[in-house]
């Protein structure tokens, strides 16, 4: 039987609440852009993917640059929906607790941007929840690739 030393989590629909408020963001752009939003087809189309690649086909007329903007938009209203709204998966607490009494370690591996990671820490203290963050921002590709799995376990001196 393999010892487990560590558990490494993502963020978005994981520990943190964050999927509907997702949504909520992309509605608003859709409405911003003037564009029809059929609120479960988008979410079963796009849920875990970029911004970058669901505006590409969103709006394949539209420049990188249009793109970019838009991203940026859809970012910061979901960070204002999540100072306010989000919230943590049930049983999160519960099962760091339960891993932290095992001497098991913690990371939290994910694609979110920086600023939506620092919402997440401002409401729920998360960094201290974990011993490491992996994101993108840290030079790491993202998922589908296992950068930010591997830097985590490398970080907590594991092997993967």
């Amino acid at each position: 039987m393999m010892a487990i030393d560590a558990l490494l989590f993502d963020l978005d629909g994981t520990l943190i609440d964050s999927m509907p408020l997702h949504q909520k963001a992309w509605g608003r752009l859709h409405a911003r852009l003037g564009l029809p939003f059929d609120d479960a087809a988008f979410f079963a189309a796009t849920a875990g993917r970029a911004n970058e690649e669901i505006l590409v086909e969103l709006v394949p007329q539209a420049s990188a640059a249009e793109r970019d903007a838009w991203s940026l938009s859809k970012e910061e209203d979901y960070r204002a929906l999540a100072a306010e709204e989000l919230a943590l998966i049930a049983g999160t607490l519960e099962l760091k607790a339960a891993a932290r009494a095992r001497g098991l370690r913690l990371a939290i591996c994910t694609a979110a941007p920086p600023a939506n990671i620092a919402v997440a820490e401002r409401r729920f203290g998360l960094g201290g929840l974990v011993d490491t963050v992996a994101c993108p921002a840290d030079g790491l590709r993202r998922k589908p690739h296992p950068d930010i799995f591997l830097e985590a376990a490398r970080r907590l001196g594991l092997a993967p």
